[in-house]
């Protein structure tokens, strides 16, 4: 994946987090 701004990637990582189980592969994806 190309590096993107970060405000897009934290909305979508806070999305993420708010469901649980993909909060941890989201969260380990998006920190690579």
């Amino acid at each position: 994946m190309a590096y993107e701004p970060p405000t897009p990637q934290v909305e979508f990582s806070m999305e993420i987090v708010n469901r649980p189980g993909l909060s941890t592969e989201s969260l380990s994806l998006l920190r690579l």
